[in-house]
């Protein structure tokens, strides 16, 4: 596994250096940003771990450029666009990974760290979880970029992930999955065409589909929006700017409670067809 370590501080980068060396990784170091990007062309890393205070060139910017495969630096940007990429920052804060989140951001790394963080982090991205494999979740959001902020984190713990842009292009995916493969939904409040709401109101009373997780993402916090969230039928809700472990967090939470529920739903099931079938 290779390993590009991005820090303006020798010190914090021989640091990460130590850190990993117990592992299977080769390693290469950039200085700032530009440095970064040069070689990652060349090197073709499999995680980047990038500071974000940098001279020169944000660790968010430099961020940005991978994701979009900037072609000032890039010849083939697609797969490179997928590379893991872990912040450390001394700075953080729900603001700030916020911001990280957003410009594409695996993980964050807070210093000082201690020994044994660095690795660990690492290991758990590169060694995909199967935490939550075989599952499907709907993102559901008229802002890309608010997208990739949610999608990115699940589809690191196993979630398949579909994408719509408003409720109706939502509704219309949900109507088509006949054998009710879609094990939970996450949806913004406002969008175009159709909201979060009536997306909502829809699934519960058109699909029936009473059981089926739905988690608002909203920036609204004020008791009265919340409550109509519940009463239309929402399982959960996150006031933006969320944390990604936050997210997680949640997720897991109601896949985990969705997969104990069709469990028990099928071995009730099983147990009146045996019912029927003994004599």
């Amino acid at each position: 596994m290779r390993l590009l370590i991005v820090d303006d501080s020798m010190l914090i980068r021989k640091l990460i250096v130590r850190e990993v060396q117990e592992g299977d990784f080769e390693t290469i170091e950039a200085e700032d940003g530009r440095d970064a990007l040069a070689k990652i062309e060349l090197f073709r890393p499999d995680l980047i771990t990038l500071d974000v205070d940098m001279p020169g060139m944000s660790g968010f910017e430099v961020c940005s450029r991978i994701r979009c495969g900037d072609p000032e630096y890039f010849k083939d940007g697609s797969k490179i666009a997928k590379t893991p990429i872990v912040f450390v920052t001394s700075n953080d804060s729900i603001e700030m990974r916020h911001s990280g989140f957003e410009s594409g951001g695996t993980e964050f790394i807070t210093k000082p760290f201690v020994r044994g963080e660095v690795n660990g982090v690492i290991r758990r991205i590169l060694n995909k979880g199967v935490e939550l494999k075989g599952l499907t979740a709907l993102v559901v959001d008229d802002s890309k970029t608010a997208r990739l902020m949610v999608s990115f984190p699940l589809r690191q713990k196993g979630v398949q992930i579909l994408e719509a842009n408003h409720g109706e292009e939502a509704l219309k995916i949900l109507e088509e999955d006949k054998k009710n493969q879609i094990n939970l939904v996450l949806t913004d409040y406002n969008m175009p065409v159709m909201d979060g709401v009536e997306l909502c109101e829809k699934i519960r009373n058109n699909l029936g589909r009473k059981e089926l997780p739905i988690i608002f993402l909203t920036g609204l916090s004020d008791r009265d929006s919340i409550i109509r969230l519940f009463k239309v039928g929402a399982s959960d809700y996150l006031t933006k700017p969320f944390i990604q472990e936050e997210l997680t967090a949640r997720v897991s939470v109601h896949l985990r409670q969705k997969q104990l529920k069709d469990e028990m739903a099928r071995m009730l099931q099983e147990l009146k067809k045996y019912k029927s079938e003994k004599p």
